[in-house]
């Protein structure tokens, strides 16, 4: 279905008014990125949109067939060392996956913006990120949760978890899944020390 001439074209720039305690301020959103299935930049989401394109297909990260469920939307052809800067790329390694892909998406709005950082305060430069649980790798779950199962369906041997299950994960696991991560790593990598909440 192709969209209406009208809407073929990105929308202007868009203000949102924030009620505040003893004032009302205006914000003006002036970066956009974009990580999605339906493109890595915003321009290739928005060439979908109007070309009515889907980004769910058939699951191909891994072999869905024992699932009822085999579509999914994946984020295909994503590197994060291509939005990282190459002396920052360590930090990688403590990133999951949607880590990874809310850094990336910072990145882009950054440029999007053409914000000159060196002319920023940043004491007055926050992240505010919109979060939810981040799904762990289950490569990273697999080991620990074969040695602790009770051989029932959703049953655990908590000892067994405590004494051999936890050595099998990786030391720093929980800091790549807790969901103030994205915004913790999006602060760091652009020097925003002002608010940072998720």
């Amino acid at each position: 279905m192709a969209l209406p001439p009208a809407t073929r074209h990105p929308p202007p720039t868009t203000m949102v008014r924030c009620a505040m305690a003893s004032s009302s301020r205006r914000v003006v959103i002036t970066g956009l990125g974009v990580i999605s299935p339906l493109g890595l930049t915003k321009a290739a989401f928005w060439e979908s949109l109007c070309q009515a394109r889907s980004g769910v297909r058939r699951i191909t990260s891994f072999d869905p067939a024992a699932l009822p469920c085999r579509i999914g939307g994946e984020i295909l052809g994503f590197d994060a060392r291509d939005y990282v800067d190459k002396k920052e790329r360590k930090s990688l390694k403590v990133m999951s996956r949607s880590i990874q892909l809310a850094v990336a998406a910072a990145q882009l709005a950054m440029e999007d913006c053409g914000l000159d950082k060196a002319q920023l305060d940043p004491t007055r430069f926050g992240v505010e990120f919109g979060a939810g649980l981040i799904a762990s790798e289950l490569e990273e779950l697999g080991m620990a949760s074969r040695i602790s199962s009770t051989g029932k369906i959703g049953a655990v041997d908590l000892e067994k978890w405590g004494s051999q299950g936890l050595a099998c994960m990786p030391p720093l696991w929980m800091l790549k899944y807790l969901p103030n991560m994205l915004a913790c790593h999006v602060s760091i990598l652009h020097n925003a020390q002002g608010p940072n909440n998720t």
